[in-house]
Protein backbone atom coordinates (compact mmCIF):
# COMPACT_ATOMS: atom_id res chain seq x y z
CA UNK A 1 0.00 0.00 0.00
CA UNK A 2 1.25 3.55 -0.80
CA UNK A 3 1.91 5.58 2.18
CA UNK A 4 0.43 9.30 1.91
CA UNK A 5 1.99 11.84 1.41
CA UNK A 6 -0.31 14.51 2.84
CA UNK A 7 0.51 15.49 6.72
CA UNK A 8 -1.42 13.32 9.70
CA UNK A 9 -3.43 15.41 12.09
CA UNK A 10 -7.16 16.45 13.22
CA UNK A 11 -9.99 18.71 11.50
CA UNK A 12 -12.36 21.23 13.16
CA UNK A 13 -15.70 21.86 11.66
CA UNK A 14 -17.81 24.70 12.59
CA UNK A 15 -21.55 23.24 12.90
CA UNK A 16 -24.48 24.47 13.82
CA UNK A 17 -25.93 23.84 17.23
CA UNK A 18 -28.98 21.62 16.39
CA UNK A 19 -26.61 19.72 14.01
CA UNK A 20 -24.19 19.05 16.82
CA UNK A 21 -26.63 17.43 19.61
CA UNK A 22 -28.03 15.30 16.24
CA UNK A 23 -24.34 13.90 16.45
CA UNK A 24 -24.25 13.53 20.05
CA UNK A 25 -27.40 11.89 20.26
CA UNK A 26 -26.68 9.59 17.73
CA UNK A 27 -29.61 10.20 15.07
CA UNK A 28 -26.67 11.80 12.49
CA UNK A 29 -24.60 9.25 11.60
CA UNK A 30 -23.10 10.86 8.86
CA UNK A 31 -21.57 14.90 8.48
CA UNK A 32 -21.86 16.35 5.02
CA UNK A 33 -18.89 18.64 3.95
CA UNK A 34 -18.95 19.45 -0.29
CA UNK A 35 -14.92 19.45 0.65
CA UNK A 36 -12.47 18.06 2.75
CA UNK A 37 -9.06 19.47 4.09
CA UNK A 38 -6.18 17.80 2.11
CA UNK A 39 -4.86 15.97 5.39
CA UNK A 40 -5.16 12.37 6.69
CA UNK A 41 -7.09 12.49 9.86
CA UNK A 42 -9.26 10.22 11.66
CA UNK A 43 -10.90 12.70 14.26
CA UNK A 44 -13.26 15.67 13.95
CA UNK A 45 -13.47 18.50 16.74
CA UNK A 46 -16.55 20.46 16.27
CA UNK A 47 -16.58 23.96 16.85
CA UNK A 48 -19.87 25.69 17.42
CA UNK A 49 -21.30 28.64 14.99
CA UNK A 50 -21.61 31.98 16.64
CA UNK A 51 -21.08 30.60 20.15
CA UNK A 52 -16.99 31.36 19.98
CA UNK A 53 -16.59 27.19 21.62
CA UNK A 54 -15.54 23.77 20.89
CA UNK A 55 -17.76 21.81 22.50
CA UNK A 56 -16.98 18.34 21.15
CA UNK A 57 -15.43 15.41 18.86
CA UNK A 58 -16.28 12.04 17.06
CA UNK A 59 -13.72 9.44 15.45
CA UNK A 60 -14.23 9.40 12.03
CA UNK A 61 -15.07 5.89 10.27
CA UNK A 62 -15.69 5.52 6.26
CA UNK A 63 -14.52 9.13 4.88
CA UNK A 64 -16.96 8.76 1.41
CA UNK A 65 -15.89 11.45 -1.74
CA UNK A 66 -18.63 10.93 -4.56
CA UNK A 67 -21.35 12.23 -6.91
CA UNK A 68 -24.36 13.80 -4.74
CA UNK A 69 -26.70 11.08 -5.78
CA UNK A 70 -24.18 7.94 -5.39
CA UNK A 71 -23.49 9.75 -1.63
CA UNK A 72 -27.36 9.52 -0.77
CA UNK A 73 -27.70 5.93 -1.09
CA UNK A 74 -25.50 5.40 0.78
CA UNK A 75 -26.33 8.09 3.97
CA UNK A 76 -29.62 8.84 2.96
CA UNK A 77 -31.34 10.32 5.98
CA UNK A 78 -28.64 9.27 8.61
CA UNK A 79 -27.25 12.67 7.21
CA UNK A 80 -29.84 15.23 6.84
CA UNK A 81 -33.53 14.90 4.88
CA UNK A 82 -33.51 14.85 1.05
CA UNK A 83 -34.45 18.15 0.66
CA UNK A 84 -31.75 19.92 2.49
CA UNK A 85 -29.24 17.13 1.17
CA UNK A 86 -30.43 18.40 -2.33
CA UNK A 87 -30.07 22.35 -1.62
CA UNK A 88 -26.81 21.64 -0.13
CA UNK A 89 -25.27 19.87 -3.15
CA UNK A 90 -27.02 21.76 -5.74
CA UNK A 91 -23.97 23.30 -7.20
CA UNK A 92 -21.53 20.54 -6.84
CA UNK A 93 -20.08 18.02 -8.76
CA UNK A 94 -18.59 15.61 -5.73
CA UNK A 95 -20.33 15.52 -2.35
CA UNK A 96 -18.30 14.78 0.61
CA UNK A 97 -19.22 12.42 4.02
CA UNK A 98 -17.31 11.42 7.29
CA UNK A 99 -18.85 8.36 9.05
CA UNK A 100 -19.96 9.79 12.48
CA UNK A 101 -18.14 6.87 15.19
CA UNK A 102 -17.91 6.90 19.24
CA UNK A 103 -19.04 11.37 19.37
CA UNK A 104 -18.14 12.62 23.09
CA UNK A 105 -20.17 15.89 23.80
CA UNK A 106 -17.33 17.68 26.83
CA UNK A 107 -19.08 18.63 29.85
CA UNK A 108 -17.20 21.88 29.46
CA UNK A 109 -17.23 23.55 26.38
CA UNK A 110 -13.27 24.58 25.14
CA UNK A 111 -13.77 28.27 24.74
CA UNK A 112 -11.53 30.04 22.62
CA UNK A 113 -10.62 32.88 25.15
CA UNK A 114 -9.24 29.74 27.08
CA UNK A 115 -7.09 28.98 24.09
CA UNK A 116 -5.79 32.93 23.97
CA UNK A 117 -4.63 32.33 26.97
CA UNK A 118 -2.86 29.42 26.63
CA UNK A 119 -0.90 31.45 23.49
CA UNK A 120 -3.02 29.86 21.02
CA UNK A 121 -4.82 32.12 18.50
CA UNK A 122 -8.04 30.08 16.91
CA UNK A 123 -9.78 31.31 13.80
CA UNK A 124 -12.73 29.80 13.67
CA UNK A 125 -13.18 27.89 9.95
CA UNK A 126 -16.27 29.14 7.95
CA UNK A 127 -16.53 25.54 7.13
CA UNK A 128 -13.56 23.20 8.41
CA UNK A 129 -9.62 23.24 8.96
CA UNK A 130 -6.90 21.10 8.90
CA UNK A 131 -4.52 20.93 12.79
CA UNK A 132 -1.52 19.36 12.31
CA UNK A 133 -0.20 17.04 14.98
CA UNK A 134 2.71 19.37 15.60
CA UNK A 135 0.57 21.88 16.68
CA UNK A 136 0.27 23.27 20.00
CA UNK A 137 -3.83 23.20 19.33
CA UNK A 138 -3.71 19.75 18.25
CA UNK A 139 -2.20 19.01 21.73
CA UNK A 140 -4.85 21.00 23.68
CA UNK A 141 -7.56 19.57 21.94
CA UNK A 142 -6.10 15.72 22.52
CA UNK A 143 -5.81 16.65 26.12
CA UNK A 144 -9.47 17.97 26.43
CA UNK A 145 -10.63 14.93 24.93
CA UNK A 146 -8.88 12.31 26.83
CA UNK A 147 -9.76 14.69 30.27
CA UNK A 148 -13.52 14.83 29.36
CA UNK A 149 -13.21 10.34 28.84
CA UNK A 150 -11.97 10.04 32.18
CA UNK A 151 -13.55 12.59 34.06
CA UNK A 152 -16.81 10.31 33.65
CA UNK A 153 -17.80 8.62 36.99
CA UNK A 154 -20.77 6.56 37.02
CA UNK A 155 -22.26 4.27 40.53
CA UNK A 156 -24.53 1.22 39.95
CA UNK A 157 -27.02 0.78 42.72
CA UNK A 158 -30.21 -1.66 42.39
CA UNK A 159 -33.59 -0.28 40.91
CA UNK A 160 -35.90 1.07 43.33
CA UNK A 161 -39.58 0.17 42.66
CA UNK A 162 -40.71 3.82 41.58
CA UNK A 163 -38.40 3.54 39.01
CA UNK A 164 -39.60 0.27 37.67
CA UNK A 165 -42.06 1.98 35.60
CA UNK A 166 -39.83 4.71 33.60
CA UNK A 167 -37.02 1.76 33.38
CA UNK A 168 -39.93 -0.38 31.47
CA UNK A 169 -40.35 2.91 29.43
CA UNK A 170 -36.80 3.57 28.63
CA UNK A 171 -35.84 0.10 27.68
CA UNK A 172 -38.81 -0.74 25.20
CA UNK A 173 -38.36 2.45 23.40
CA UNK A 174 -34.94 1.86 22.48
CA UNK A 175 -34.70 -1.85 22.26
CA UNK A 176 -38.08 -2.44 20.16
CA UNK A 177 -37.07 -0.54 17.50
CA UNK A 178 -33.78 -2.78 16.57
CA UNK A 179 -35.61 -6.18 17.61
CA UNK A 180 -38.48 -7.97 16.39
CA UNK A 181 -41.00 -9.35 19.24
CA UNK A 182 -40.21 -6.61 21.95
CA UNK A 183 -42.82 -5.39 24.25
CA UNK A 184 -43.22 -3.88 27.36
CA UNK A 185 -43.37 -7.66 28.60
CA UNK A 186 -39.67 -8.13 27.55
CA UNK A 187 -38.44 -5.19 30.13
CA UNK A 188 -41.12 -6.36 32.71
CA UNK A 189 -40.07 -10.25 32.81
CA UNK A 190 -36.32 -8.63 33.52
CA UNK A 191 -37.55 -6.71 36.63
CA UNK A 192 -39.60 -9.41 37.50
CA UNK A 193 -36.91 -11.77 37.64
CA UNK A 194 -34.67 -8.85 39.68
CA UNK A 195 -37.36 -8.93 42.02
CA UNK A 196 -36.73 -12.59 42.77
CA UNK A 197 -33.42 -12.88 42.73
CA UNK A 198 -33.24 -16.03 40.47
CA UNK A 199 -34.33 -17.46 37.46
CA UNK A 200 -36.78 -20.13 37.30
CA UNK A 201 -36.76 -20.37 33.23
CA UNK A 202 -33.16 -19.88 33.04
CA UNK A 203 -31.11 -22.91 31.26
CA UNK A 204 -27.59 -21.47 31.57
CA UNK A 205 -28.90 -18.44 33.76
CA UNK A 206 -28.90 -18.05 37.48
CA UNK A 207 -30.32 -14.60 37.50
CA UNK A 208 -30.58 -10.92 36.57
CA UNK A 209 -29.43 -7.79 38.37
CA UNK A 210 -30.71 -4.23 37.53
CA UNK A 211 -28.90 -1.50 38.05
CA UNK A 212 -29.81 2.46 38.17
CA UNK A 213 -26.50 4.51 36.88
CA UNK A 214 -26.15 7.71 39.05
CA UNK A 215 -23.32 10.45 38.13
CA UNK A 216 -22.64 13.33 40.95
CA UNK A 217 -24.05 10.38 44.07
CA UNK A 218 -27.70 11.97 43.04
CA UNK A 219 -28.44 11.67 39.22
CA UNK A 220 -30.11 8.69 37.29
CA UNK A 221 -28.39 8.86 33.82
CA UNK A 222 -29.98 5.36 32.57
CA UNK A 223 -30.66 1.76 33.56
CA UNK A 224 -28.33 -0.80 33.09
CA UNK A 225 -28.99 -4.96 33.69
CA UNK A 226 -26.36 -8.10 34.07
CA UNK A 227 -27.31 -11.91 33.27
CA UNK A 228 -25.27 -13.99 35.77
CA UNK A 229 -24.85 -17.34 33.97
CA UNK A 230 -23.77 -20.38 35.39
CA UNK A 231 -19.84 -21.52 35.21
CA UNK A 232 -19.03 -17.96 35.78
CA UNK A 233 -19.62 -15.45 33.16
CA UNK A 234 -21.83 -12.22 32.93
CA UNK A 235 -23.62 -11.11 30.00
CA UNK A 236 -23.94 -7.27 30.09
CA UNK A 237 -27.15 -5.86 28.50
CA UNK A 238 -29.79 -3.81 28.14
CA UNK A 239 -28.21 -0.68 28.62
CA UNK A 240 -30.33 2.49 27.77
CA UNK A 241 -29.18 5.93 28.84
CA UNK A 242 -31.59 9.09 28.77
CA UNK A 243 -30.87 11.21 25.77
CA UNK A 244 -29.87 14.06 27.01
CA UNK A 245 -26.48 11.86 28.63
CA UNK A 246 -25.43 10.30 25.33
CA UNK A 247 -22.49 10.94 23.60
CA UNK A 248 -21.05 13.01 26.83
CA UNK A 249 -19.02 9.69 27.91
CA UNK A 250 -21.63 8.38 30.17
CA UNK A 251 -21.79 4.98 28.33
CA UNK A 252 -17.48 4.40 28.75
CA UNK A 253 -17.80 4.91 32.74
CA UNK A 254 -21.28 2.11 32.87
CA UNK A 255 -18.97 -0.26 31.08
CA UNK A 256 -16.46 0.44 33.40
CA UNK A 257 -18.18 0.30 36.37
CA UNK A 258 -20.22 -3.01 34.78
CA UNK A 259 -16.15 -4.71 34.60
CA UNK A 260 -15.31 -3.33 38.19
CA UNK A 261 -18.56 -5.00 39.85
CA UNK A 262 -17.59 -8.34 37.46
CA UNK A 263 -14.43 -8.23 39.21
CA UNK A 264 -16.50 -8.18 42.56
CA UNK A 265 -18.64 -10.69 41.66
CA UNK A 266 -14.68 -13.09 40.74
CA UNK A 267 -16.56 -13.19 36.72
CA UNK A 268 -14.27 -14.94 34.54
CA UNK A 269 -15.99 -13.33 31.44
CA UNK A 270 -18.45 -10.59 30.36
CA UNK A 271 -19.82 -10.79 27.05
CA UNK A 272 -22.70 -8.76 24.71
CA UNK A 273 -24.35 -8.93 21.81
CA UNK A 274 -24.76 -5.91 19.56
CA UNK A 275 -26.78 -5.29 16.17
CA UNK A 276 -24.54 -5.91 13.21
CA UNK A 277 -25.79 -2.75 11.97
CA UNK A 278 -24.95 -0.75 14.67
CA UNK A 279 -21.24 0.74 13.36
CA UNK A 280 -21.09 2.99 16.68
CA UNK A 281 -21.42 0.22 19.38
CA UNK A 282 -19.13 -1.86 17.47
CA UNK A 283 -16.58 0.97 16.90
CA UNK A 284 -16.72 1.36 20.61
CA UNK A 285 -16.37 -2.55 21.96
CA UNK A 286 -13.45 -3.26 20.22
CA UNK A 287 -11.73 -0.49 21.51
CA UNK A 288 -12.34 -1.32 24.94
CA UNK A 289 -10.75 -4.73 24.26
CA UNK A 290 -13.80 -6.58 23.54
CA UNK A 291 -13.46 -9.54 20.68
CA UNK A 292 -16.09 -10.52 18.16
CA UNK A 293 -16.55 -14.42 18.92
CA UNK A 294 -19.77 -15.03 16.58
CA UNK A 295 -21.43 -13.59 13.96
CA UNK A 296 -25.29 -14.55 14.15
CA UNK A 297 -27.24 -14.24 11.58
CA UNK A 298 -31.12 -13.08 11.12
CA UNK A 299 -30.63 -13.94 15.13
CA UNK A 300 -33.25 -11.64 16.57
CA UNK A 301 -34.66 -9.56 13.62
CA UNK A 302 -34.96 -10.39 9.38
CA UNK A 303 -33.30 -7.07 9.07
CA UNK A 304 -30.07 -7.52 10.78
CA UNK A 305 -27.52 -10.19 12.09
CA UNK A 306 -26.29 -9.86 15.65
CA UNK A 307 -22.55 -9.96 16.60
CA UNK A 308 -21.49 -11.66 20.60
CA UNK A 309 -18.52 -9.90 22.00
CA UNK A 310 -16.34 -11.25 24.72
CA UNK A 311 -14.13 -10.25 26.94
CA UNK A 312 -11.57 -12.29 29.18
CA UNK A 313 -11.99 -10.91 33.03
CA UNK A 314 -9.06 -13.57 34.47
CA UNK A 315 -7.45 -16.99 32.98
CA UNK A 316 -9.38 -19.78 34.18
CA UNK A 317 -7.32 -22.66 35.92
CA UNK A 318 -9.68 -25.21 35.90
CA UNK A 319 -8.78 -28.40 34.36
CA UNK A 320 -11.37 -30.14 32.28
CA UNK A 321 -12.43 -33.19 34.05
CA UNK A 322 -14.14 -36.44 32.40
CA UNK A 323 -15.25 -36.61 28.44
CA UNK A 324 -18.12 -37.48 26.72
CA UNK A 325 -19.59 -40.68 27.64
CA UNK A 326 -21.31 -42.49 25.38
CA UNK A 327 -22.53 -46.28 24.44
CA UNK A 328 -23.47 -47.66 20.88
CA UNK A 329 -27.11 -47.91 21.41
CA UNK A 330 -30.05 -47.23 19.33
CA UNK A 331 -33.24 -45.56 20.44
CA UNK A 332 -36.24 -43.70 18.57
CA UNK A 333 -36.88 -40.27 18.90
CA UNK A 334 -40.00 -37.92 19.90
CA UNK A 335 -40.98 -35.46 21.96
CA UNK A 336 -41.13 -35.65 25.39
CA UNK A 337 -44.90 -34.76 27.24
CA UNK A 338 -44.48 -36.46 30.10
CA UNK A 339 -42.98 -36.74 33.42
CA UNK A 340 -40.73 -39.27 35.72
CA UNK A 341 -38.23 -39.72 38.19
CA UNK A 342 -36.47 -42.15 35.27
CA UNK A 343 -36.70 -39.21 32.96
CA UNK A 344 -35.33 -36.55 35.48
CA UNK A 345 -32.48 -38.44 36.21
CA UNK A 346 -31.22 -39.60 32.55
CA UNK A 347 -31.58 -35.42 32.11
CA UNK A 348 -29.75 -34.84 34.80
CA UNK A 349 -26.75 -37.22 34.26
CA UNK A 350 -26.75 -36.34 30.91
CA UNK A 351 -26.69 -32.48 31.30
CA UNK A 352 -23.89 -32.74 34.06
CA UNK A 353 -21.90 -35.01 31.15
CA UNK A 354 -22.22 -32.20 28.72
CA UNK A 355 -22.05 -29.07 30.23
CA UNK A 356 -21.26 -29.19 34.42
CA UNK A 357 -22.94 -30.21 37.63
CA UNK A 358 -26.23 -28.93 38.55
CA UNK A 359 -28.54 -29.62 41.96
CA UNK A 360 -30.87 -32.07 40.89
CA UNK A 361 -33.76 -29.50 41.15
CA UNK A 362 -32.63 -27.52 37.95
CA UNK A 363 -32.94 -30.26 36.06
CA UNK A 364 -36.06 -30.89 37.19
CA UNK A 365 -37.16 -27.42 37.11
CA UNK A 366 -36.20 -27.43 33.12
CA UNK A 367 -38.06 -30.98 31.97
CA UNK A 368 -41.45 -29.23 34.21
CA UNK A 369 -41.14 -26.32 32.02
CA UNK A 370 -40.58 -28.57 28.97
CA UNK A 371 -43.99 -30.25 29.77
CA UNK A 372 -46.04 -27.56 30.45
CA UNK A 373 -44.61 -24.99 27.82
CA UNK A 374 -48.31 -24.98 26.04
CA UNK A 375 -48.90 -22.94 28.93
CA UNK A 376 -46.26 -20.10 28.73
CA UNK A 377 -45.77 -17.00 27.10
CA UNK A 378 -42.96 -15.84 25.32
CA UNK A 379 -41.57 -14.37 28.56
CA UNK A 380 -41.57 -17.41 30.51
CA UNK A 381 -38.85 -19.40 27.63
CA UNK A 382 -41.39 -22.00 26.73
CA UNK A 383 -38.92 -24.64 26.44
CA UNK A 384 -39.44 -27.85 25.08
CA UNK A 385 -37.58 -30.78 25.03
CA UNK A 386 -37.10 -34.03 22.23
CA UNK A 387 -35.78 -37.30 23.49
CA UNK A 388 -34.37 -40.39 22.14
CA UNK A 389 -35.45 -44.15 24.32
CA UNK A 390 -33.97 -47.38 23.27
CA UNK A 391 -36.39 -50.26 22.87
CA UNK A 392 -35.72 -50.92 27.04
CA UNK A 393 -37.03 -47.22 27.76
CA UNK A 394 -33.50 -46.64 28.58
CA UNK A 395 -33.50 -42.64 27.82
CA UNK A 396 -30.31 -42.15 25.17
CA UNK A 397 -30.26 -38.44 24.22
CA UNK A 398 -32.07 -35.27 24.39
CA UNK A 399 -32.71 -32.07 22.62
CA UNK A 400 -33.36 -28.87 24.99
CA UNK A 401 -35.04 -26.59 22.51
CA UNK A 402 -35.31 -22.57 23.92
CA UNK A 403 -37.43 -19.73 21.88
CA UNK A 404 -35.44 -16.70 20.57
CA UNK A 405 -36.94 -13.64 20.03
CA UNK A 406 -36.94 -12.31 16.02
CA UNK A 407 -37.86 -16.50 14.77
CA UNK A 408 -34.77 -18.30 16.27
CA UNK A 409 -34.94 -21.30 18.35
CA UNK A 410 -31.31 -22.55 20.46
CA UNK A 411 -30.32 -26.33 20.95
CA UNK A 412 -28.43 -28.04 23.84
CA UNK A 413 -27.67 -31.64 21.96
CA UNK A 414 -27.36 -34.20 25.11
CA UNK A 415 -26.07 -37.40 23.44
CA UNK A 416 -25.60 -40.44 25.49
CA UNK A 417 -25.20 -42.91 22.49
CA UNK A 418 -22.67 -42.78 19.37
CA UNK A 419 -25.08 -44.26 17.12
CA UNK A 420 -25.39 -42.16 13.87
CA UNK A 421 -28.78 -43.04 13.24
CA UNK A 422 -29.73 -42.00 16.71
CA UNK A 423 -28.50 -39.08 16.56
CA UNK A 424 -29.84 -37.88 13.33
CA UNK A 425 -32.83 -38.90 14.22
CA UNK A 426 -33.46 -36.85 17.25
CA UNK A 427 -31.55 -33.63 15.46
CA UNK A 428 -34.58 -34.21 12.53
CA UNK A 429 -37.29 -34.33 15.57
CA UNK A 430 -35.50 -30.62 16.87
CA UNK A 431 -36.43 -29.18 13.65
CA UNK A 432 -39.74 -30.53 13.34
CA UNK A 433 -40.31 -28.73 16.90
CA UNK A 434 -38.60 -25.94 15.49
CA UNK A 435 -40.92 -25.72 12.06
CA UNK A 436 -43.85 -26.60 14.50
CA UNK A 437 -43.32 -23.01 16.37
CA UNK A 438 -42.54 -21.18 13.17
CA UNK A 439 -39.52 -20.98 13.44
CA UNK A 440 -36.97 -19.92 10.80
CA UNK A 441 -33.91 -21.01 12.42
CA UNK A 442 -32.12 -23.65 14.41
CA UNK A 443 -29.28 -23.54 15.81
CA UNK A 444 -26.74 -25.31 18.28
CA UNK A 445 -24.53 -24.42 20.98
CA UNK A 446 -22.07 -27.45 21.88
CA UNK A 447 -18.83 -27.83 23.13
CA UNK A 448 -15.96 -27.38 20.79
CA UNK A 449 -13.90 -30.01 21.49
CA UNK A 450 -16.87 -32.63 20.54
CA UNK A 451 -15.67 -33.96 16.95
CA UNK A 452 -17.86 -36.35 16.40
CA UNK A 453 -21.33 -34.75 16.71
CA UNK A 454 -19.88 -31.45 14.88
CA UNK A 455 -18.99 -33.16 12.68
CA UNK A 456 -22.76 -34.87 12.44
CA UNK A 457 -24.18 -31.76 12.31
CA UNK A 458 -22.19 -30.12 9.75
CA UNK A 459 -23.11 -33.13 7.67
CA UNK A 460 -26.73 -32.43 8.10
CA UNK A 461 -26.17 -28.77 7.02
CA UNK A 462 -25.42 -26.81 9.75
CA UNK A 463 -23.11 -24.04 9.28
CA UNK A 464 -20.86 -22.24 12.02
CA UNK A 465 -21.26 -18.52 13.37
CA UNK A 466 -18.40 -18.27 15.80
CA UNK A 467 -16.95 -20.00 18.52
CA UNK A 468 -17.90 -18.37 21.70
CA UNK A 469 -15.08 -18.75 24.67
CA UNK A 470 -15.41 -19.97 27.62
CA UNK A 471 -19.20 -19.09 28.26
CA UNK A 472 -20.63 -21.64 30.61
CA UNK A 473 -17.68 -23.81 31.82
CA UNK A 474 -13.98 -22.72 32.03
CA UNK A 475 -11.65 -24.24 29.46
CA UNK A 476 -14.76 -25.40 27.18
CA UNK A 477 -15.64 -23.50 23.87
CA UNK A 478 -18.44 -23.47 22.38
CA UNK A 479 -19.39 -23.89 18.65
CA UNK A 480 -21.99 -22.02 17.46
CA UNK A 481 -23.99 -24.29 14.45
CA UNK A 482 -27.27 -22.85 12.44
CA UNK A 483 -29.97 -23.85 10.01
CA UNK A 484 -32.50 -22.40 8.50
CA UNK A 485 -35.90 -23.92 8.93
CA UNK A 486 -37.65 -21.90 6.20
CA UNK A 487 -36.51 -18.89 4.04
CA UNK A 488 -37.47 -15.56 4.37
CA UNK A 489 -37.40 -13.55 0.83
CA UNK A 490 -37.94 -10.62 2.89
CA UNK A 491 -34.68 -11.07 5.27
CA UNK A 492 -33.39 -11.41 1.67
CA UNK A 493 -34.16 -8.76 0.21
CA UNK A 494 -33.58 -6.34 3.41
CA UNK A 495 -30.15 -7.93 4.01
CA UNK A 496 -29.34 -6.98 -0.48
CA UNK A 497 -30.99 -3.17 0.18
CA UNK A 498 -28.30 -2.62 2.89
CA UNK A 499 -25.05 -3.96 1.28
CA UNK A 500 -25.36 -3.24 -2.33
CA UNK A 501 -24.96 0.56 -1.17
CA UNK A 502 -21.81 -0.42 0.25
CA UNK A 503 -20.53 -2.00 -3.24
CA UNK A 504 -21.01 -5.52 -2.39
CA UNK A 505 -23.27 -8.39 -3.84
CA UNK A 506 -25.04 -11.30 -2.22
CA UNK A 507 -24.46 -14.64 -3.65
Amino acid sequence: MKKSNKPSGLIVLSIQSIHAQRIFSKTKLFELRKALPKIDFKRVYLYESGAARIIGCFDVGRILKLTPADLWTIVGENATTHERFNAYFANSKTACALEVLAPIKFAAPLYLSALAKQGVAFTPPVSSCAVSFKDKLAAILEAKRKRSLQSRHVELRQIRSSEEALYRKLVTEEIAPRYDEITAAFAQNILQTNRQGFDPNGIFTKGKEVFAIIKDKRTLVGFTTVTLKLGGSIKTGPTVLFKRYRGMGYGTATRKALEYYAHSRKARKLYCTSPDSDFNVISYLLGSDYRVEAHLQHQYSETHGEFVFGKRLRTSTEVRRGSHTRVNRVGFADAVSTSSNALVTAFHARFTSEWMTVPQKHSRAIINAAITDSRKTYEEKPVRLVGARAQDGTWLSFVLLVPKRGGAMKALLLTGTTNEATNRSIVHEAEQQGKALNKRKLYFCHAADDVPVLALLKELGYECEGVLAEPYRPNVDVMVLSKKLKSSDNAERKANEMLLPLGFTKT
